[in-house]
């Protein structure tokens, strides 16, 4: 190829889908432009994964393509169509994600983020994705995809090809993962089944909000905030549901009926930050997280039978008169606990436990195992030492 030729703004054919055997055949394609001290080939190529034609780039240091390249075109080129499915579905989990994690200000014009930004599928997800580019690494012998989800303009979403495979970055989050899993298994479920497995009247289970009456027994999904009046009005006995109770804008209990058991996590929101709580029964049962993170005092609260991952408390002063779980599959948070008086914690806690305002170990019984971290972060060097002696078991897990 004659690099003498090559003009940053030469307008340049798209390459068709086909195996690629010299760089002589490139010649009428990818054309070579300069930032700063860099040297980047740039070349458009139709791409039967995409069906479409995606602008590639290429950077090195020398205008000149390794002998590499090649390969790495061609395994991009080679890549099967039936993977965008697989594509689709890792965008709309790192959509769920995002939405889940992140504050789009969505509560502010009453919707969702679902809502926000319409998007309720995989199909939708990639809809609103925009295909960057497609960068060879002739270095490190690697090729990257690079999309602009219309939810994460500012870091995109990546995905690696290692031989004919992508690879994407794993999420991490234990509390999404179950959530999200709880979810597919909510969907999986028809209203017979329901029928059958709980015994209940097709009358008395509920597919949607819109279905929940005073008779509704079982609800099969998700309530938010939007779906107060709901529990203040049309729910007057107990009832389940196997969702999620989302009401992180609450500031109220009063006049609120809360299922007896719910199979997602539980999120009250304000609750006790702008008023004592009264008169509020918590399920007997919460299949993942209870979030009460600005409650202050524990007086006349009745923590469920069983929750199956984590409590926040972070803004608890004073934990006497409550009575935690034996057994904690998730996390405790007691960030703003400074007293030890009344602690009872579980005897086992698969997770972490944060204590990290607790300025001393006196009075202080540890749970028979703890997972993960133990933040004890306000102790002195001292008090660390000693409660070492007394548990050298979590010794690398205090800090």
């Amino acid at each position: 190829m004659d690099e003498a030729n090559e003009l940053p703004n030469q307008q340049k054919q798209t390459l068709p889908k086909q195996i690629i055997s010299s760089l002589d055949q490139l010649e009428n394609f990818g054309s070579w432009t300069n930032e700063s001290v860099l040297n980047i080939y740039e070349m458009s190529v139709e791409s039967q994964l995409f069906s479409t034609g995606v602008k590639t780039f290429c950077i090195s240091q020398e205008k000149k393509l390794a002998s590499n390249y090649i390969s790495l075109l061609n395994r991009f080129l080679a890549l099967d169509k039936k993977l965008i499915n697989t594509i689709k579905e890792k965008l709309w989990e790192d959509c769920e994600y995002q939405f889940y994690a992140v504050d789009y200000g969505a509560d502010d014009e009453g919707k969702t983020n679902y809502e926000f930004f319409n998007i309720h599928s995989k199909e939708d997800a990639y809809k609103h994705t925009v295909l960057e580019s497609v960068n060879f690494d002739t270095d490190d012998n690697t090729i990257e995809i690079l999309f602009y989800p219309e939810w994460e303009e500012e870091h995109g979403f990546k995905v690696k090809v290692i031989g004919s495979e992508l690879v994407f970055d794993e999420i991490e989050d234990k509390d999404f993962l179950a959530i999200r899993e709880q979810k597919q298994i909510n969907k999986s479920v028809s209203k017979e089944d329901l029928m059958v497995s709980l015994g209940l009247d097709s009358t008395e289970i509920a597919m949607l909000p819109k279905e929940i009456t005073e008779n509704t027994r079982f609800y099969n999904g998700d309530l938010n905030n939007r779906h107060l009046n709901l529990l203040r009005n049309k729910v007057k006995h107990p009832f389940s549901m196997s969702g999620n109770l989302d009401l992180d804008s609450l500031e109220s209990a009063k006049g609120i009926t809360l299922p007896q058991s719910i199979g997602g996590y539980l999120d009250l929101g304000y609750l006790g930050y702008y008023e004592p709580l009264s008169d509020l029964v918590l399920p007997e049962s919460i299949g993942l997280d209870l979030n009460l993170r600005y409650l202050k005092t524990a007086e006349a609260l009745i923590l469920p039978k069983y929750i199956g991952r984590s409590i926040n408390l972070m803004s608890l002063e004073s934990a006497k008169g409550l009575n935690f779980p034996e057994v904690l599959k998730g996390s405790l948070y007691l960030h703003e606990l400074k007293t030890t008086d009344g602690l009872v914690l579980p005897k086992h806690i698969s997770g972490s436990l944060n204590l990290s305002d607790l300025t001393s170990i006196k009075g202080l019984k540890l749970p028979d195992s703890i997972g993960e971290d133990l933040w004890l972060s306000s102790l002195s060097a001292e008090e660390k030492q000693a409660l070492i002696e007394i548990y050298p078991q979590y010794k690398d897990k205090i800090s």
